[in-house]
């Protein structure tokens, strides 16, 4: 298990889903280590849905799931509400994971290639 720093910074994205607007919060200083996810709507089965994965998330971090294998894990995951050419909510929190996961791996890569 990995010990959470006292600080962590953190991005917001906010993503139109067809059950209402994701608020999706990755946080972490150098990788990924903390997920939040709520959907705009309170009291649905959705929102409690996707607050459960987010917390299923960080518990993977937690204990050194790699970031882009829970992505993938979740990724193309649809729902009923879902019509053709939009994406879900969790759908959306994988998009979000891969768009934050890629600029950290390419800056790993960068700082490598430099060391040579």
């Amino acid at each position: 298990m990995v010990e959470r720093p006292e600080v962590l910074e953190g991005k917001t994205y906010k993503r139109k889903t067809p059950c209402g607007t994701a608020y999706i919060t990755l946080c972490g200083n150098d990788s990924v280590k903390e997920v939040f996810a709520v959907l705009g709507k309170s009291g649905t089965c959705e929102r409690a849905m996707l607050e459960a994965i987010s917390r299923l998330l960080s518990k993977g971090l937690e204990y050194n799931i790699p970031a882009e294998e829970l992505r993938l894990t979740i990724s193309g995951i649809n729902c009923g509400e879902a019509f053709v050419g939009s994406r879900s909510c969790v759908h959306q929190l994988a998009d979000v994971m891969k768009k934050y996961i890629e600029p950290v791996k390419e800056e790993g890569n960068a700082e490598e290639e430099n060391a040579k």
